[in-house]
């Protein structure tokens, strides 16, 4: 997983052939360095403020078939803050 970091989050991280399509099983190893670790993907956008969205995504279980969104962001430093106190539907339990 060669890439950028910030903050201990991986930003643009190269992933693995089976990551984005739906395969029935997911390679064990592979997938181990991926779980549970929470990532972030730029894409141009438009629409977003700056003309870049920041996707946040994390591999949440080794049943699953491909990462899980846990966000789009107009910054970088929202996207940070979603990827380190983990999805949506967890911090709003905690609150």
């Amino acid at each position: 997983m060669g890439c950028a970091q910030l903050e201990g989050i991986l930003v643009d991280p190269e992933t693995p052939d089976w990551f984005w399509s739906q395969p029935e099983t997911i390679p064990g190893e592979d997938s181990q360095a991926w779980l549970g670790r929470s990532f972030i993907l730029t894409t141009a956008n438009p629409y977003f403020p700056k003309g870049i969205r920041f996707d946040v995504y994390c591999l949440e279980t080794i049943s699953a078939t491909r990462p899980a969104v846990w966000g789009m962001f107009a910054t970088i430093e929202e996207a940070l803050e979603r990827a380190k106190d983990g999805p949506p539907w967890q911090t709003s339990a905690r609150r």
